[in-house]
């Protein structure tokens, strides 16, 4: 089975301190990716996706216009995160490890998502 991933039922967000006393909220509004999920074969399924970082909103103009500067994501140089799996591993009967390799500017990271299949149906529209 297969999906795109829906930018319009799902969220990118994340959070951070700031100043070690307060929490930041924010997220990404443009993102795309897909979901390959072989439940007989794990091996054959991905998961693989990127995030448009221009998108960033934390709701403070300046704030956003900083993160998106050379200081942080130096989006002129660097314009996508993007994550791609490695491997898929079952860990229960409806929850997955999605492991893979998560790229911010040229670094490249190996990270553990725990995902939770909370459903299949077909799209009445």
């Amino acid at each position: 089975m297969s999906w795109n991933i829906d930018p319009t039922h799902s969220n990118i967000e994340f959070t951070v301190k700031h100043m070690m006393f307060t929490t930041v909220r924010g997220r990404f509004g443009s993102f795309e990716g897909i979901i390959n999920l072989n439940t007989d074969d794990l091996l054959a399924s991905s998961v693989e996706g990127g995030v448009e970082v221009n998108s960033i909103s934390s709701n403070d103009d300046d704030r956003d216009a900083h993160l998106r500067s050379p200081d942080f994501f130096a989006v002129d140089n660097y314009p996508q995160i993007t994550f791609r799996s490695s491997r898929v591993e079952r860990v229960g009967d409806d929850h997955y490890k999605v492991i893979g390799d998560l790229t911010i500017h040229d670094a490249k990271r190996e990270i553990v998502w725990d995902v939770v299949d909370a459903g299949q149906g077909k799209d009445p529209w």
